[in-house]
């Protein structure tokens, strides 16, 4: 098996330490906002890299900077969906935009800086309807719908699905495209495409490069790496045993419900009556046994995730070298059933 060489840009230590690095930072903007914009020099509002420090916490890794314009930058990676997201992006962007009145007496609005929120997403977050849009990127700005012209350029949310990526390395792919395929494949790789086209994938083979870590960063990444993996792995089996349990219990609720409907029909004696009780009783009966099968579903299926976690919580323990009762204490879980792990 060979030997891993970079790190893994979707961890937290590894994010930041690529992105904390103003080169690098600089030229992956440059290079996505190409022909729009560009940069010239960043300051950091944080430079501290820090490993995770909570298992199955959350994934969301940003890097705040403001560029030599004064216009603010938010580059952030999420490795996890969720139904707020959209909003949270908003949200976000907002909040930059609304400190900015802070700032004094003097201040007015023609002083007003631009909020850059940069977002990779380890998912794919843009859907209409059942179709999802395949595109890489996703910009968001403010438009005047009625002459399509932009409406201001004080907000701009640009999304890139790493999902997305391309799967092998073209010729005639776009700098960004080169950039998504070596960030969501770094990890496997030996060496990063593109360096003599892009020099700086040169240098970012130097950040990221996993020996040249120091014993102290390379513990930090380990630890990172690790939390990132619990908490991918616990995410993917709680929403595989849900969405199982939520399809058994509709199928449950549908059945349930086409009978009582039936039945009610069938109750109403005369044929019209029979026809509107059947079609009122079927959509009435389908309704309330979807709604509960759903709800016995989602109950049985987050009863089993959250004993998955514990015994997972409770083998890590045992692999540390904890003692028994202490471990079946801290869990909830029998002695004997620690004891089996």
């Amino acid at each position: 098996m060979t030997e891993k060489r970079f790190i893994s840009p979707l961890t937290d230590f590894g994010f930041k330490r690529i992105f904390g690095n103003k080169d690098i930072l600089l030229a992956f903007l440059n290079d996505l906002f190409e022909g729009e914009v560009q940069f010239t020099d960043l300051i950091y509002s944080d430079k501290e890299i820090k490993g995770d420090s909570e298992v199955g916490k959350t994934v969301i890794y940003d890097i705040h900077c403001t560029t030599s314009s004064g216009d603010k930058i938010i580059v952030e990676m999420q490795n996890e969906g969720s139904l707020g997201f959209r909003n949270r992006m908003v949200y976000y962007v907002a909040r930059d935009i609304a400190k900015q009145g802070e700032s004094g007496k003097d201040w007015n609005y023609a002083n007003l800086k631009a909020v850059y929120s940069i977002i990779f997403t380890n998912f794919e977050l843009f859907k209409v309807g059942n179709t999802q849009k395949l595109s890489l990127r996703h910009d968001i700005k403010l438009t005047d719908v009625t002459t399509n012209e932009t409406f201001s350029d004080k907000l701009r949310m640009v999304c890139l699905q790493l999902p997305l990526a391309v799967v092998e390395p073209l010729k005639g792919e776009t700098k960004l495209e080169s950039w998504m395929y070596n960030l969501k494949n770094m990890e496997a790789m030996q060496q990063l495409t593109n360096t003599e086209d892009m020099p700086i994938f040169k240098r970012l083979e130097q950040v990221a490069e996993y020996h040249q870590l120091s014993p102290e960063d390379r513990e930090a990444y380990d630890i990172s790496y690790k939390h990132y993996l619990d908490a991918y792995n616990l995410e993917l089996s709680r929403r595989q045993e849900l969405e199982m349990a939520i399809t058994n219990g509709l199928a449950e609720g549908l059945e349930k419900g086409r009978a009582e409907g039936l039945a009610l029909g069938k109750a109403e004696g005369e044929a019209i009556g029979r026809a509107l009780g059947l079609e009122k009783g079927r959509a009435e009966g389908i309704e309330k046994g979807r709604a509960e099968g759903i709800e016995k579903g989602r109950a049985e299926g987050e009863a089993k995730g959250e004993r998955k976690k514990q015994l997972e919580i409770a083998a890590n323990m045992k692999n540390y070298g904890m003692p028994t009762d202490q471990i079946s204490l801290m869990t909830g879980l029998p002695s004997e059933e620690v004891e089996a792990l």
